[in-house]
């Protein structure tokens, strides 16, 4: 299998609905120092699609809890791509909850950190906000 073959296999095995699936690409994420992080950049629409915000909901604040992590140990532009992930693959309130409960908890945080949060977050507001105002079953 070429490396193309390798990388787009590593991001759609991201994408199943099951539980396992998720915790072992969690999990790689942080033991795997060989893992490629275009290839984790990669899987992270995959890891938290949309539709499957139930499965990753749980690894919202872990992901936040690493952000001090991320911005020492990776390239400067992953922290984004991480927080676009976790943050963008939500839809509901309580990962709204979730978010605020994680600054509130934090007061330390490092501003950057703090601000990149509240941008990601600013867009699941206003998702949350839109499906409660022409979704409300949703």
């Amino acid at each position: 299998m070429t490396a193309n073959g390798k990388r787009s296999a590593f991001v759609v095995s991201a994408a199943p609905p099951r539980a396992g699936v998720k915790r072992d690409y969690f999990d790689r994420f942080f033991r795997d120092t060989t893992l490629n992080e275009d290839w984790v950049t990669a899987s992270l629409r995959s890891f938290n699609a949309p539709d499957q915000s139930a499965l990753t909901l749980q690894y919202l604040v872990p992901a936040l809890d690493s952000l001090p992590w991320i911005q020492k140990n990776r390239r400067i532009f992953f922290l984004g791509s991480w927080l676009g992930g976790f943050i963008g693959g939500q839809r509901s309130q309580r990962a709204l909850s979730d978010i605020d409960a994680f600054l509130a908890k934090r007061p330390n945080l490092p501003r950057d950190l703090r601000q990149k949060i509240l941008q990601s977050r600013d867009d699941l507001e206003r998702t949350v906000k839109i499906r409660a105002t022409f979704a409300p079953s949703a």
